[in-house]
């Protein structure tokens, strides 16, 4: 029987193929939900599709009013995006704030240009009018007024405007010339002429009027005034009243136009708790929702429907479809600030992370987290105290894990865990680096106070003993699985001498020595030193120097870049595929002898590269995380293994994305 004419055809485009499909890979995020969210849009061209802001988690779009979130951050990765906008004359054209600059995106976030600011600040308010587009610069320095810029080209360049001291700008909705700027005591501006005109009028509001938000509804605007609630105004801002029955006094932080005409939204904040309040007459009366707001307000946004509203908190996106009565946590938003991520050398699937804020409620109060399942689901580990940093696994023993917790300001303690962090036991004070010898466990390295030089323990950490330290201090430690110790150093002492070494190595008589060839240190520069546990003496150092030269083949003279030794430190290759860029962390997957994987600082963007053939050659390693600065990399088993990336964008992991 002949073939049916489709099949005859898809096997004729098959043997026509040059070979199997190549499987391409993409980094996915992977930490728990949440994260600090700044901003909410919603998308004036369909009410259904909005928009979030998180931070270094840049932006996320949900198509079904908020229920189910994707990241949208194509050419904005490793911007802190921190206000949103839309040009309601041109659908999917999106506008996004963030530090001294404005980001653009004409397809709906799919793919983002970024256009600078001259003055340092971060954009906290946005408007698209058909004069141009406005932004709020809010400057760092307490004191400095905040500063108003627009852009007639498509937010290319921008133009400072001299209006003073702002909080927030916002939209008539019928009028889109009209806009209004809330001030720092000066009550609220309007303007219609594309920037160059604004007036004010404080006729009805109390003395030295601050706006801590805006709203707007057909022929109304309405503004939040700290401590005297809600005023609002339908001659375009000259005359003002009180509006504010049933919210009596209180503060009201946030402002949001409902779907229906005379709706409005507002939350209240007494202490460091949040009320929500609802208004279906313009202000006439308002009245307090019936649940309560979840826990870390930041900003609010109304739904498509009545009575639906969408809170952004530190811990995520939640939305209400019965005006607050009842709240439901948003799916897929995943930007918690991942600062250390350790992954169980030999049990798949088990990582541990440190999270430095926006932690889901589930969570809330956690800085310490453990997956069972690759990170589809993280857990909380309690006990331990704030801001835990972790430290090191043991590679034969993966449920004893050491971290610490504090800082310089507050400082805290050096821990362990024996049983995958269910009870923790303290060593001592807060520890900044610890190095486990692979071939001993029982031998540890450690560095209390960047300062004060390295200490070894002998006895899993019972007892200590310092050494004579390098000079200087010390930015990472290592040992290879033949015991060999390295440290890499910053701030060098006598820096002048180039005889200085920013690498040392630790003799058999516990004096340590500097590595010939890696000085030259700059100053602000970057170091990082680490071992390879799967080979015996193979290493790989990181340098940025003062002045950097042509890459040699072989051999490492003051060249910023990655070097590799295979020989314990005798002798060393320059690493040219990376470039002349310092790695700032490295994950080796036991399962895969030959691949190593490098986050690099700058390439021109940051990135993680991989090496197959035990780190002679290197590339790109995988789609979705150039741009983010990755402060943590971690391998699990098996082979594939999965890897982890720590950032301040949330946790990524790299995924098979097969075309």
């Amino acid at each position: 029987m002949p073939f049916p004419r489709r099949i005859h055809l898809a096997l004729i485009l098959i043997l026509l193929l040059p070979g199997p499909l190549a499987a391409a890979e993409r980094w996915q995020l992977a930490g728990p939900e949440g994260g600090r969210i700044s901003s909410l849009l919603l998308d004036p061209s369909d009410p259904q599709v909005l928009y979030a802001a998180a931070g270094y988690g840049g932006v996320f779009k949900s198509l079904g009013s908020g229920a189910a979130w994707s990241p949208v951050n194509e050419g904005i990765r490793g911007a802190e995006v921190l206000s949103l906008a839309a040009d309601p004359g041109h659908p999917g054209t999106v506008y996004a704030g963030a530090y001294s600059g404005v980001f653009r995106s004409d397809d709906g976030g799919a793919r983002w240009q970024g256009y600078s600011i001259r003055d340092a600040g971060f954009v906290g308010s946005l408007v698209v009018a058909p004069t141009g587009i406005y932004a709020v610069l809010l400057t760092p320095s307490s004191g400095t007024p905040s500063l108003l810029y627009k852009s007639t080209d498509l937010g290319q360049t921008w133009v400072s405007l001299s209006v003073g001291s702002l909080t927030t700008i916002a939209q008539d909705p019928v009028d889109l010339h009209l806009l209004y700027a809330g001030t720092y005591g000066s009550g609220v501006l309007h303007e219609t002429d594309g920037g160059t005109a604004w007036m004010g009028s404080t006729r009805g509001l109390p003395a030295g009027a601050s706006v801590t938000a805006l709203a707007t509804l057909p022929g109304a605007v309405y503004a939040a005034i700290g401590g005297h609630g809600v005023y609002a105004s339908t001659d375009g801002g000259s005359v003002w009243r009180r509006v504010s029955r049933g919210l009596g006094g209180s503060e009201v932080v946030a402002l949001a136009a409902g779907p229906a005409s005379a709706t409005l939204y507002a939350v209240a904040k007494t202490g460091t708790s949040h009320t929500l309040f609802r208004t279906t007459d313009a202000g006439a009366h308002w009245r307090q929702a019936a649940g309560s707001l979840p826990a870390g307000f930041t900003t609010l946004a109304s739904g498509p429907h009545d009575g639906a509203v969408c809170v952004g908190t530190a811990n995520g996106v939640f939305r209400s479809l019965d005006a607050g009565a009842t709240w439901t946590a948003s799916q897929g938003l995943r930007a918690v600030p991942a600062s250390t991520v350790l992954a169980d050398p030999r049990r798949p699937g088990i990582a541990y992370l440190t999270t430095t804020d926006g932690t889901p409620p589930s969570l809330l109060g956690a800085s310490l987290l453990k997956t069972f399942e690759g990170g589809a689901s993280w857990s909380r580990i309690d006990g331990v105290g704030a801001s835990p940093s972790l430290l090191a696994i043991d590679p034969q023993h993966p449920a004893t894990l050491f971290l610490s917790t504090g800082s310089f300001q507050s400082p805290g303690f050096f821990q362990r865990t024996r049983n995958g962090g269910r009870t923790w036991e303290r060593l001592g004070p807060t520890t900044y680096l610890l190095a486990i010898d692979p071939s001993q466990p029982s031998v540890l390295y450690r560095v209390r106070d960047p300062d004060a030089g390295i200490e070894r323990s002998a006895d899993a950490g019972a007892t200590w003993v310092k050494e004579l330290s390098p000079c200087g201090s010390p930015t990472a430690l290592t040992v290879t699985p033949s015991s060999e110790v390295f440290a890499s150093l910053s701030r060098l002492c006598g820096t002048s001498n180039d005889s200085i070494s920013s690498l040392y190595k630790r003799g058999t008589d516990g004096s340590w020595r500097p590595v010939a060839g890696f000085f030259k240190l700059v100053l602000d520069g970057e170091t990082f030193v680490a071992a390879d546990p799967r080979q015996p003496s193979t290493v790989y150092f990181s340098i940025l120097t003062e002045e950097p030269e042509a890459p040699t083949s072989s051999g490492a003279s003051s060249t910023s870049g990655v070097f590799r030794s295979t020989d314990g430190g005798a002798t060393w290759t320059f690493l040219p595929d990376l470039g002349a860029i310092p790695a700032r962390s490295f994950a080796f997957p036991p399962g895969e002898p030959g691949t190593v994987y490098a986050a690099l600082a700058s390439f021109p963007t940051p990135d993680v590269y991989r090496s197959g053939d035990g780190g002679q050659s290197w590339s790109v390693a995988g789609d979705g995380i150039a741009g983010l600065r990755v402060l943590s990399l971690s391998a699990g088993p098996g082979a594939p293994a999965t890897v982890y990336a720590a950032t301040r964008g949330g946790l990524y992991k790299l995924v098979p994305d097969t075309p």
